[in-house]
């Protein structure tokens, strides 16, 4: 929009240029990204003055008429300045498409340039005419031609990081969400979570707050549910000295009244066998219980959640990552080498093996949610395998020999026999 050129950066914007008959032109046409001291680095201003040789000569009738060509890969806009007697200088502003090459400077401050190009349009192309106005009509005088190639330049900035995200009870026992962030520069920019509750209704609308960064002190917070658990977006557009957009996924969970956690995790752990009392003395021809293990499954309260799971390496097994979905709602972890390496006379342990390495017996694992193409990650989960199954009895040959030894001479010793006188 035209406006008065302010501070006109000291040295051009660098370009290449062809021009004909510009060395007599009585007016100025300069490119420039800096206005009133602000450097723009997505737009272009082009500012068309008179000449300082031509300050005493201009009139009020005459005018300078600068038609400008705006020439992009595939299409062509075109521009008119008129710069009239009583005016110094006129500004354009050109908004376009940009190309951005982000570089990372410093990973530990978030620190980023930018090199940015057009990305479809590369050249201006203007001409020059002096028009002069009076009784008999208009004047013109063509003073010339040109053509300037538009160079790409760069921005170093810092952006905006996420330090702590977080579910906490504020002043009225209600539960809030609050993402903490932080910048090495004050910034204009736009943070917006949104918030969907799973196990819900479908038709449940989610939870959408924006906030201004340069009015914020880095720290957003929206109110959220007891006994709940959230996806998260966050979405953060810086928008000054230039736009750049990030986002970030993640789970949270509301915790229930008078608890640390939700009360219906995401997923279930339970053990298969429920007890271990398999004699040995059966014959081979009964069928042996199946070997132990544990299953994960999905919870019931989140039907319509599809989840990916992944276990962390345990008990000489590598990194297990599966998906939990109506097709395939739980899955089975063999838990044989690490009873075994608890107790090896366990009847589901080979005997042929001579040696079980003991375990630790900490299972770690994370679960994510799949929503559309997004995965939103919660935070990993450990649990004491050895607490989650029955205690290890084992039944073997000895322990039946003294059980039938003690059977009996108690039965001896309670006879009739030995109250005989």
């Amino acid at each position: 929009m035209p406006g008065n050129p302010g501070n006109v950066p000291k040295t051009p914007l660098e370009t290449h240029n062809t021009h004909k008959g510009s060395e007599h032109n009585a007016i100025d046409v300069k490119m420039h990204r800096s206005l009133d001291g602000v450097e723009n680095f997505e737009s272009l201003y082009v500012t068309v003055a008179w000449k300082e040789a031509e300050q005493e000569k201009r009139t009020n009738l005459t005018t300078g008429v600068v038609k400008l060509r705006v020439i992009c890969d595939n299409s062509e806009t075109k521009e008119e300045i008129k710069l009239k007697g009583d005016e110094d200088s006129v500004t354009l502003e050109i908004t376009m498409d940009q190309k951005y090459d982000i570089e990372e400077m410093d990973t530990a401050k978030h620190q980023i340039k930018a090199h940015i190009t057009p990305l479809k349009c590369h050249k201006i192309c203007w001409t020059t005419d002096l028009v002069l106005s009076s009784g008999f009509g208009d004047f013109t005088k063509h003073l010339g031609s040109e053509c300037k190639e538009i160079s790409g330049t760069t921005s170093t900035t810092f952006l905006r990081n996420v330090k702590k995200v977080s579910v906490i009870e504020n002043n009225l026992s209600e539960n809030e969400l609050v993402v903490e962030t932080e910048v090495q520069e004050s910034e204009y920019g736009i943070v917006t979570l949104i918030l969907q509750k799973l196990g819900g209704n479908e038709t449940d609308e989610p939870i959408k707050k924006t906030f201004d960064t340069a009015s914020s002190n880095g720290r957003f917070v929206v109110p959220v549910e007891d006994d709940a658990i959230y996806a998260v977006i966050y979405n953060y557009v810086k928008t000054k000295p230039f736009h750049y957009t990030s986002k970030a996924h993640f789970l949270v969970e509301s915790p229930a009244v008078n608890s640390t956690k939700p009360s219906h995790p995401l997923v279930d752990v339970s053990v298969i066998p429920t007890s271990f009392d398999y004699k040995h003395d059966k014959p081979d021809t009964v069928l042996k219980p199946e070997p132990p293990f544990l299953l994960i499954s999905r919870s019931k309260n989140y039907p319509q959640s599809d989840l990916l799971v992944k276990i962390e390496p345990f008990c000489n097994e590598t990194e297990q990552k599966f998906r939990l979905e109506d097709r395939y709602p739980q899955h089975q972890i063999d838990a044989v080498p690490f009873l075994c390496g608890l107790n090896p006379k366990m009847y589901f342990c080979n005997k042929n093996v001579t040696t079980w390495q003991k375990c630790d017996s900490t299972l770690c694992f994370s679960t994510s949610v799949l929503i559309g193409f997004d995965s939103f990650e919660a935070d990993s989960r450990c649990l004491n395998v050895t607490q989650h199954f029955p205690p290890l009895v084992s039944y073997s040959s000895t322990t039946r020999f003294l059980s039938y030894f003690l059977c009996v001479s108690l039965f001896s010793i309670l006879s009739p026999s030995h109250f005989l006188t």
